[in-house]
């Protein structure tokens, strides 16, 4: 687990007093349980974006391979976008990614291959510059949920106090498919927004799927040709 402010003071969090954190309802039982057993008030609610709120702290909590299928069907761009939306209001927002990266695959019965697990180690790295950057959302990787108990302490001896804060609620809006395709290009390593951005404009995903990748390298994006980044496009698009 890495986060800024590691020297966390033991005393906040064995002194911890009850404070109210609204939970989402669908967040599984045990999670709510363990946060009751460690002194909070819960409150369980449901929340239009993330899954816990501590005042002006929102937090979405994802397993680790619920956050690679949410890459792959696309929800962890939306989720983002609304996140930011929180953010341009005066919200502190977190992505917080529960686990390592898996080294077996069950449901296929096997284990991953040394280049999938490179894959998602560079995706995984990817987010972790994508959320800040491109949409003002902080993101933690911790290794378990103990340890995304103690972060929640953490955050909630920092909190910002403000009256009458309630479960957030945002007006959401439609975004187009380019959006969509670009912020899915965004998070494949070495592709910039600009290159997303253009890519999103002439292609659909499929397009770029069934593309080959001398062809794709020989696209020419601001005078510059892809080159070498075609094979990142087509290894995270193919996999």
């Amino acid at each position: 687990m890495v986060w800024a402010g590691d020297n966390i003071s033991e005393t906040i969090l064995e002194n911890f007093t009850g404070i109210t954190l609204i939970i989402d309802i669908h967040e599984p039982k045990e999670i709510r349980e363990l946060f009751r057993k460690e002194g909070f008030i819960v409150e369980e609610k449901k929340l239009d974006i993330g899954d816990y709120q501590i005042n002006n702290f929102i937090i979405e909590r994802k397993e680790i391979k619920d956050f690679f299928n949410s890459v792959h069907n696309k929800r962890i761009f939306e989720q983002l976008y609304q996140l930011s939306q929180l953010a341009k209001e005066g919200y502190q927002c977190f992505l917080a990614i529960i686990g390592n990266i898996p080294k077996f695959d069950y449901h296929r019965k096997e284990s991953i291959s040394k280049e999938k697990y490179l894959y998602f180690k560079r995706l995984l790295l990817s987010f972790k510059v994508i959320c800040p950057v491109s949409y003002n959302v902080a993101l933690v990787h911790l290794d378990s949920d103990k340890e995304f108990i103690q972060f929640i302490k953490y955050l909630s001896e920092r909190r910002i106090q403000k009256k009458n804060l309630k479960p957030v609620t945002v007006k959401k809006r439609e975004r187009t498919l380019e959006e969509i395709r670009s912020d899915m290009l965004v998070a494949i390593p070495k592709i910039g927004r600009k290159i997303a951005d253009e890519l999103a404009k002439r292609y659909s995903i499929k397009e770029l799927i069934e593309i080959s990748e001398e062809k794709l390298s020989n696209i020419v994006i601001g005078k510059r040709r892809l080159g070498t980044k075609a094979k990142y496009i087509k290894e995270a698009l193919e996999n």
